[in-house]
């Protein structure tokens, strides 16, 4: 499985695309518990997609550009494959 498979996990990565986000902000965005969503923080986190910071009681996160646009390419490769191999 890779790190992009989980709709939860992408949507993080393109709201981290235009800024830097609080762990409270990007719950509110996507609609998840904050259980839930530390753990997705987590995984893309230990992925090396993201990265994070401690501002006094905040986590703010922001985006690791190149590692995350690698990761976008083999996801996309990956559901080609699938959509191709479906296909056949």
């Amino acid at each position: 499985m890779h790190v992009l498979d989980h709709a939860t996990r992408r949507e993080v990565l393109i709201l981290l695309r235009e800024k830097e986000l609080t762990a409270g902000q990007i719950s509110e965005l996507i609609g998840r518990g904050r259980p839930t969503l530390s753990h997705h923080l987590s995984i893309l986190c230990e992925a090396g997609l993201i990265a994070c910071r401690s501002q006094g009681a905040y986590r703010i996160y922001r985006i690791e550009a190149r590692a995350a646009l690698a990761a976008w390419d083999v996801h996309l490769m990956n559901a080609e494959k699938k959509e191709l191999g479906e296909l056949a």
